[in-house]
């Protein structure tokens, strides 16, 4: 299998956990996240990455797509595609998301399995009709206080909203997983666990990193015993990143 098409790639490290492959169809994020990895992997400044000027469309990205897809077909490639690591495929305005929806298009026309990782809550239901067998929806939740989660995540849904995205999507069939990565503060985690369970199929979870303070403050061993606990207690399938699995003995 292909490690790199034009536009599809396999991502590294971390991300490689979560997806065998990827795509990223915006540079740029609105949502302003403070422990978006993103401005330092696109080698920016965090508050250049979020202005409205340096958010764009790559160059000519759906035709590219669409070549990639027609060789994932031809090699029999069905490995599932992640939308998207270093962007998030819906934010801002309907006329910028609109490519997102063009390009969920494209992987049903060529029936190649995608999966969405959002915080734009219910902007992404609008293409549910798009997904088929094999696709997944999915969303970031760090905080269920709604204040915290605006100053950590001021631009993007509230976790409210991507809690009631993710009961649309399972009351369309579509199967759900959400990250708990980065896990801030344990407590917001599990009121996040408790609220969404009903609606998700699948938990991947990891801690913060690059917050040495938050990092110093929190007992990992005893959260990771705790989330899993949470997990099988309620029959729920579940993904403890690297970052976290020293502390699973």
């Amino acid at each position: 299998m292909k490690d790199k098409y034009r536009v599809i790639y396999a991502p590294k490290g971390p991300a490689l956990e979560y997806s065998p492959l990827a795509l990223n169809l915006y540079v740029g994020c609105s949502h302003g996240c403070k422990y978006c990895y993103a401005p330092s992997c696109m080698f920016k400044k965090r508050e250049e990455y979020g202005k409205e000027e340096n958010i764009y469309i790559r160059d000519g990205i759906l035709d590219k797509l669409q070549k990639d897809l027609i060789e994932m077909s031809m090699l029999k490639d069905r490995r599932r595609v992640l939308l998207c690591f270093i962007t998030d495929p819906y934010q801002g305005e309907y006329s910028f998301n609109k490519i997102t929806s063009e390009a969920l298009a494209l992987f049903k026309a060529y029936n190649i399995p995608f999966q969405v990782l959002t915080k734009g809550g219910m902007k992404a239901a609008r293409d549910f009709y798009l997904y088929k067998k094999g696709d997944a929806y999915a969303t970031t939740l760090t905080f269920y206080d709604e204040k915290k989660s605006e100053e950590w995540e001021p631009m993007a849904a509230n976790p409210k909203e991507r809690i009631k995205s993710l009961r649309k999507a399972k009351e369309k069939g579509i199967e759900t997983w959400v990250s708990f990565e980065p896990v801030i503060d344990p407590k917001e985690t599990y009121k996040l666990f408790e609220a969404s369970k009903e609606v998700v199929d699948l938990y991947k979870i990891g801690k913060i990193n690059n917050y040495k303070q938050i990092d110093k403050n929190v007992d990992w061993r005893e959260f990771t015993h705790n989330i899993i606990n949470l997990c099988e207690k309620n029959n729920k399938e579940y993904y403890i990143k690297e970052s976290l699995q020293p502390y699973i003995s």
